[in-house]
Order: structure tokens, then C-alpha cells, then sequence
């Protein structure tokens, strides 16, 4: 049984609208309620389509009702619909913001009606279907308690998935996006999430990540992206800045994905930017460096030991920093610290039981070695590499970090 609501302080427009009316199934109803009760009534009621008749004089209060019903659990998979007395297209536009599903003047054919009030009905059948696989999906953490985000534990097979599907080009883009240090103080998950939803498009895809952060897979390149990013920025209070880092999907396996667009989010809130979209190929200062320089003597040796201490000044020490406050809260248990003096810079990972490092010491003339210890139970190998001055950058240095720490995170069963 489907039952369709008419709002309306109009006896004439309630017995035109009952009499013109058809519905489906015999055991489908129509009711009427005045506006100044309709918020109580449609409570008893229950409604699966309520149509709201708009007289140009009770703007207010269909909206007030409208998010009344938006903003609990109570109406379920309801479908909303306009019924003007004349087009105001402000208001039509006002209204879908809030919630509303569709929209016919008074003086459309009653036909035009009777299909708007169908097809309404069976979107809410389907809105209830969805409402109700949502909530398995929670009770199996594969979406948020509100069944509107992926969560982080299938984020990455999630993302493989999609992109299995797609012979993507430049169709996709991937953005996350959360408080920088400043817009933590102000920070709102709820208002986050709310704006995130009004933001995005049903193919897009929102999976929630820790610390406030949220990625985000969208039908579209990079200009979709940061279009997307400035929609909800600007719907945001002024004091909970957000940051971004945004990338081009193609031709990347989702972890991969994943690690760049937390180097360009970082990237983007080391250097106080509103965005950072992440570039293949580093427009580094550091391109005269090479592996192979020519005069290694003792002037030579000086002048990249200069050069490792200014990148341990400018880019791995604010690195490390940022990933020490990023996740020094996140999971019980698990400390974050660092350390950096002319010749080394550390970051230690530990539990209570496993620790890993993560050092770079002082270079060989072009050349850092790069070596992750681990100590603990089943600990992995140590490992060491090196790396070329022009490869410390902030891009780099921020991609090996979240690695590390996924790793160790991965290892010990924190995510």
C-alpha cells in the first residue's frame, strides 16, 4: 500500500487534485492535511509521496516542513513534489536544494500529474529498498552508520573495483579532502558529510577516512575536482578551512591512487594552499643535481652536505611533522614521533610491541640512504635504499612517509 499526501490550506485545489488522482492499486490512498498541521499529521501519517502546494505565500513553511522531514529517520524513502500555482523558479530551485524530488503547475494537464505522482511513487519504493540494503551494508562496515560513505577498511577494494570497470582516460579524478590544522578547532563531521552529499553526483563515489578526511571518485578530470572542492568549500563556515589533493585517475592502481592524492592533500596543507593537484613529474629547484657529478672532492662533498641540510630544514622535517600530527591521535596505542638533526632525520611508529623507523641520514656527494628498521614479533626485514637530492622533495618525501606508515598500521592490524 502507497499512500500520497497532498499539503494544502486549498478545498478546492484538495478535491480537484482527490477526484484527478489515480493511482496504482486499489489499497494505494489519498489524504489531504492543512500546511499549519502538516508536520504533526505527516508524523501519524507516514507518508510514501507528499505534494506540497505552493500559493506564492507559504514559502517558509514548506520548507520548514520539508527540512523537518530531511532531517530524521522517521519518513524514510519519502519522494517530494512541488504543486504551484505559478512557476517560481527561485523558490523550485530553493526547494530541490532542500530535498524535493519533482515539480507541476496548477495548470497542467491532470495527466501530467498523475505520471509525476507514479513515477514518484515507485522512486520511493526504491529509495526504501535502498534505505533498507544501506543498512546491511553498515551492520557489515562496508558503509558509514548512515549508509552514505564507504568505509576506509574497503575503501581501496572498492576503488579497484571501479576502476576495473573503466577504460577511464581522462574520465575520472580522485580528491581527498579534510581540515588543515586550523579547521580542525572548528571542525564538524555531520556538517562535513551534509555538504559532501548536497556536493556530489549519485555516480560519484565518497568513502570516509580518518581524521575527518573524506576521498572522493568523481565522473570527471581535474576540473571537476576542483570544482567539487570550491562547492564545498564555500558552503563551510569561513572558519573550518578544508584542504585538498586531487589527481588524475588514469592509468593508476588504486593504491597507488590512494598514496599520491595524500602527498598532494599534505603537500597542499604544508604549503597553506587550498589545493594541490599532483603532478608526475616534480618541477623540482633541485634539477641540476644528477647521480653522476663530475669533481668529488672535498669542495664538492661541502656543498651537497649544505644541500641535505637545507632539505632536512625545508622539506623532510616539515614532512615528518605533519605526518606526526596527522596520526599521533588516530589509533589507540600507536605513537608517532620524530627527530632530525644536520646529519639524520627519524620517524619512529610504535605500539608498545612493534616499532618501526623510518631514517635518512647525511648523503654520499648526489646521494641519501634511506633505511626502515623494525623491531617486534614476525618483524619484517630491515631494508635500506638510496635516493638522489633531487628526489627529496616534498612529493616524494610525503609518498615514502604514508607508505611507511600504512605499512606498519597494515602489519599490525590497525587498519
Amino acid at each position: 500500500m502507497s499512500t500520497v499526501v497532498l499539503v494544502s490550506d486549498n478545498e478546492n485545489i484538495k478535491t480537484s487534485v482527490k477526484r484527478n488522482l489515480v493511482l496504482l492499486r486499489n489499497s494505494d490512498r489519498f489524504l489531504s492535511v492543512n500546511g499549519l498541521n502538516a508536520q504533526d499529521a505527516l508524523l501519524t501519517i507516514r507518508p510514501d509521496v507528499v505534494i506540497f502546494h505552493y500559493d506564492g505565500n507559504n514559502r517558509q513553511e514548506i520548507l520548514t516542513t520539508i527540512k523537518k522531514i530531511k532531517s530524521g529517520d522517521v519518513f524514510g524513502g519519502v519522494s517530494l513534489m512541488l504543486l504551484l500555482d505559478k512557476i517560481c523558479r527561485e523558490f523550485v530551485i530553493e526547494a530541490f536544494d532542500y530535498g524535493v524530488d519533482d515539480y507541476c503547475t496548477v495548470s497542467d494537464d491532470f495527466s501530467e500529474l498523475v505520471i509525476r505522482v507514479l513515477n514518484a511513487v515507485k522512486k520511493s519504493d526504491l529509495k526504501s529498498k535502498l534505505r533498507e540494503l544501506k543498512g546491511q551494508m553498515s551492520l557489515f562496515n562496508i558503509l558509514d552508520a548512515g549508509g552514505n560513505f564507504y568505509t576506509n577498511a574497503v575503501a581501496e577494494e572498492i576503488l579497484a573495483r571501479e576502476l576495473q570497470k573503466e577504460d577511464c582516460g581522462e574520465k575520472l579524478s580522485y580528491m581527498i579532502t579534510g581540515p588543515d590544522e586550523e579547521g580542525k578547532n572548528f571542525y564538524s563531521d555531520g556538517l562535513m558529510s551534509e555538504v559532501i552529499l548536497k556536493s556530489v553526483r549519485g555516480t560519484d563515489l565518497v568513502f570516509e577516512k580518518a581524521g575527518g578526511k573524506f576521498a572522493i571518485l568523481l565522473r570527471g578530470g581535474v576540473d571537476t575536482a576542483i570544482t567539487v572542492f570550491e562547492k564545498i568549500k564555500s558552503a563551510l563556515p569561513k572558519e573550518m578551512t578544508i584542504k585538498a589533493g586531487i589527481l588524475s585517475v588514469c592509468d593508476k592502481k588504486a593504491d597507488e591512487i590512494v598514496q599520491k592524492a595524500s602527498s598532494a592533500f599534505n603537500l597542499a596543507i604544508l604549503e597553506n594552499s587550498d589545493y594541490k593537484i599532483y603532478l608526475e613529474k616534480d618541477s623540482s629547484a633541485d634539477d641540476w643535481l644528477k647521480d653522476e657529478v663530475g669533481g668529488k672532492g672535498e669542495q664538492t662533498f661541502k656543498l651537497f652536505k649544505n644541500v641535505f641540510k637545507q632539505k632536512i630544514n625545508n622539506v623532510i622535517s616539515p614532512v615528518f611533522y605533519r605526518f606526526q600530527k596527522a596520526y599521533e591521535d588516530k589509533f589507540d596505542g600507536v605513537k608517532v614521533a620524530q627527530f632530525a638533526n644536520e646529519y639524520e632525520s627519524i620517524f619512529r611508529v610504535s605500539d608498545g610491541e612493534n616499532e618501526s623507523r623510518l631514517t635518512i641520514i647525511s648523503p654520499k656527494f648526489s646521494k641519501v640512504i634511506l633505511a626502515t628498521t623494525h623491531s617486534g614479533l614476525e618483524s619484517p626485514e630491515n631494508s635500506t635504499k638510496e635516493l638522489s637530492l633531487n628526489q627529496v622533495s616534498v612529493n616524494g618525501i610525503s609518498e615514502i612517509t604514508e607508505e611507511f606508515i600504512q605499512d606498519f598500521l597494515r602489519r599490525n592490524q590497525y587498519i
